[in-house]
């Protein structure tokens, strides 16, 4: 049982000793000359001790370590007791532990010796090593990361609620032509001119109420120019507190000077070959009119060949179109859309039977062209069907389609099938990405080249199946958009008409 005094408590002695023990931390007091009047450590701290607890009473700091150490240590005390305040302050020390780090907190006692008239402190050192290794760590890893973001060439921000730039990488300073001191106190309508303020409002709350956005705006610099920048932001939750829209801006001006280039040249070409088709076939028609009829064969091959380049033409300008399109996945109604465009063909090829079925609510990623996709392979499969030879005016089998959307666990397919004599090889080699668009390639896979071009700007899959009894399948596949049920399976549709 522990000493206790006269009144039944611990004694102080005892009390000190077990708050000791309990100390995790090293202590001492220590006099104004540096000399180490007490040792407070317990078991677990002794390791921490630069010198064994019996070597350390009575010696001076100064006698235990260089002058360097020695007046940091010195100046501290004679602070704390000329002041009367804490004194904190870090270093490192080699202990029996290796290398350490210390927060040190030195207190004046306010008793003084009157004998000695000697001032003292408590010395308390808390090891702060972990700590520190962390720090250094959480300070490389910014070094880092602020050097990954000013050797972008795309502008780097950040955002608070209200739109105004709380942090950005160099080539903000260097698009904008404003420095670090402008822009820490500028506007943010200063960088993107007249209107900014409503504009940045919109894309700020996007980011806020959907966690992302995408904007393409203008940036006014200090010069006055005007820079189309794509920007993307995401949300950013500070764990200091309140949310941040952090994200990048490019630089889109190359693109869109691109993209306006091959739709002028797409126009140029298209109302050129629609005269110069126009004059063709005009010719024929007026050859066949002089000759009577003489050289009939000869232009109807013209007639023909000036129809297959005008469609050809249109079907490019279309594809172009498309491709030029800004658009990104996002969740799209693969059922619906597949209904719609077999309820179209239906009224376009009226002697083409389809029979289609589908997973309701079948709801997949993909960019809205995939309806063009869609629409080109069963156009593909209404012509594939037909014997070689034959049109919509033969006397042939009428071509018989068949489309199916199946929703899986992680991926929704559209399978459009048909019975014809199967896909020629160069067009095949298209959908098995064994073959490259070269100049000579054959202008009948032009379809299949937008569905293979648009099914991967979608992130999706297609390829070509062996029906096994004669025909092609070609199927999509794209990623199931997430949290989405289907809700059943639709009736066929067969001949025209929903059973």
């Amino acid at each position: 049982m522990p000493p206790l005094d006269d009144g039944g408590r611990l004694s102080a002695e005892t009390e000190l000793r077990a708050l000791v023990d309990a100390f995790p931390d090293v202590g001492f007091i220590i006099d104004t000359e540096g000399r180490y009047v007490q040792v407070l450590s317990g078991p677990e701290s002794e390791g921490l001790l630069y010198d064994d607890p019996e070597e350390l009473l009575g010696s001076r700091i100064s006698e235990l370590f260089d002058d360097e150490t020695t007046e940091l240590f010195m100046s501290n005390i004679r602070a704390a007791v000329e002041t009367g305040d804490r004194q904190s302050f870090e270093y490192s020390l080699v202990v029996p532990e290796g290398e350490r780090y210390f927060e040190a907190r030195v207190t004046p006692v306010d008793s003084v010796d009157v004998e000695t008239d000697t001032d003292y402190v408590v010395y308390v050192a808390r090891d702060v090593t972990e700590w520190q290794k962390s720090q250094r760590e959480l300070a490389r890893q910014r070094g880092y990361m602020r050097q990954m973001l000013d050797s972008l060439d795309d502008v780097f921000y950040a955002l608070d609620r209200n739109g105004d730039l709380v942090d950005w990488n160099r080539s903000v300073e260097t698009v904008s032509g404003y420095t670090a001191d402008e822009l820490s106190t500028c506007a943010v309508y200063d960088i993107f001119g007249e209107g900014a303020a409503e504009r940045l409002h919109g894309f700020v709350t996007e980011v806020l109420e959907t966690g992302s956005a995408r904007r393409v705006a203008e940036v006014e610099t200090k010069s006055g120019a005007q820079i189309p920048y794509e920007f993307v932001a995401g949300l950013f939750d500070d764990p200091r507190g309140g949310d941040l829209v952090v994200g990048i801006g490019r630089d889109v001006s190359e693109r869109i000077e691109r993209e306006e280039q091959v739709r002028v040249f797409g126009r140029v070409l298209r109302h050129n070959m629609r005269n110069k088709m126009t004059i063709i076939e005009g010719t024929a028609e007026t050859l066949d009119r002089e000759s009577d009829g003489a050289f009939a064969p000869a232009t109807g091959r013209i007639r023909s060949a000036a129809d297959d380049l005008t469609r050809l033409t249109e079907k490019a300008h279309d594809a172009t179109e498309i491709l030029l399109q800004e658009s990104h996945p996002e969740p799209v109604d693969v059922d619906a859309i597949a209904r719609e465009v077999v309820s179209e063909r239906l009224l376009e090829h009226d002697r083409a039977q389809f029979a289609y079925s589908g997973d309701r609510g079948a709801t997949a990623v993909a960019i809205p062209a995939v309806r063009q996709a869609i629409s080109e392979l069963v156009e593909n499969a209404v012509v594939h069907s037909r014997e070689p030879g034959n049109d919509d005016d033969d006397d042939g089998d009428d071509p018989e389609v068949r489309v199916s959307v199946e929703a899986l666990t992680d991926v929704v397919t559209v399978t459009v099938s048909d019975d014809g004599p199967g896909l020629p090889d160069h067009e095949a080699n298209i959908v098995t990405e064994e073959r490259e668009m070269t100049p000579v390639f054959h202008a009948s896979g032009m379809g299949l080249w937008l569905v293979r071009w648009i099914v991967k700007r979608s992130r999706g899959e297609l390829r070509l199946d062996d029906n096994g009894d004669g025909g092609t399948s070609l199927t999509i596949e794209l990623s199931r958009a997430n949290g989405l049920e289907t809700t059943g399976t639709a009736d066929p549709v067969q001949d025209g008409e929903e059973e």
